[in-house]
């Protein structure tokens, strides 16, 4: 049960709950080294990170299946 915060009403139980982000922000991860530890070698070998870039969501409201599809439609257009 949860209560939805696009029509504000409370969602009955056994229904699924949709996220739908509002905000995302870029994300660069820096290089880390020797944090991957190869498991299946006897001496525990440890290879670096590159590091990269990706996004994260900073905000996403919770909403029922009918206003999902009302905001799919509006982000597809």
């Amino acid at each position: 049960m949860f209560i939805c915060q696009q029509c504000n009403i409370q969602v009955p139980p056994h229904i699924p709950l949709n996220l739908i982000p509002l905000q995302t922000r870029n994300k660069k991860y820096p290089a880390r080294a020797n944090v991957n530890r190869e498991v299946h070698s006897a001496p525990a070998n440890h290879k670096n990170d590159p590091g990269g870039s990706g996004t994260e969501i900073v905000q996403e409201i919770r909403v029922c299946p009918d206003c999902y599809a009302k905001l799919k439609t509006k982000l597809s257009k």
